[in-house]
């Protein structure tokens, strides 16, 4: 597996239509139709955003990420239910149009007058991605899989960091006070906006970038 942690779109679950209705290859006993809107996380894991595990084959002892997202997508058969995940450990055989997919979900409310299955409210539990099983929905698949690119920092914003740092110290020195007195302020005063940079030497990657604040000098 890889370190690189990536981004991942998977599509999961077709959504209802006329079309889809009347169409026997879609309106049949062994696929499974959602209405737009039916998959939903627990109330706890949407509030607090922590989202549901990407795991192999339905084996939550395989756990490589996290799905953070369901939305409806347009695609060229129809719209899907689509998955948005952060994928940790990424599988060397993870690729694009090549792994298929499935989902773990507990189904609250059912449909009827249709020869297929028919879900209109369910709780997702986990979101797979195949190896060795066979996904129940033939068309579900991983759509795209991209890794995260860390923020790169020019060095036009290296130059005028270290000049406004050089110039904030200057100031702070004149009043017998440095940078680290004032971020220890900040800190027991928990007041802040705004970004601070750790200083790092021009030509440098930016290694560490502290949360919002605002250093202010008079």
């Amino acid at each position: 597996m890889s370190a690189a942690p990536s981004t991942a779109m998977i599509k999961i679950a077709p959504v209802k239509t006329l079309e889809r209705i009347n169409d026997p290859r879609w309106n049949r006993s062994d696929r499974t139709l959602y209405e737009s809107g039916s998959l939903m996380f627990l109330p706890r894991i949407k509030d607090s955003g922590e989202g549901v595990p990407l795991i192999v084959d339905h084996d939550f002892d395989q756990r490589v990420g996290t799905v953070h997202e369901l939305f409806r997508m347009e695609w060229v058969d129809g719209p899907w239910i689509c998955a948005s995940a952060t994928v940790d450990d990424l599988p060397r055989w993870l690729r694009r149009s090549d792994t298929k997919a499935s989902f773990g979900y507990r189904t609250l409310a059912r449909g009827t007058f249709t020869e297929c299955e028919l879900v209109t409210k369910a709780i997702v539990d986990e979101v797979s991605v195949l190896l060795r099983l066979t996904p129940r929905e033939p068309l579900a698949e991983v759509l795209s899989v991209r890794p995260i690119e860390p923020h790169r920092v020019s060095d036009e914003e290296s130059r005028a960091t270290e000049a406004r740092i050089v110039a904030e110290q200057r100031k702070l020195s004149r009043r017998g006070e440095s940078l680290d007195d004032v971020y220890r302020a900040w800190l027991a005063s928990k007041q802040a906006t705004g970004t601070e940079i750790i200083h790092h030497r021009s030509g440098t990657p930016l290694v560490r970038r502290y949360y919002e604040t605002t250093i202010t000098v008079r």
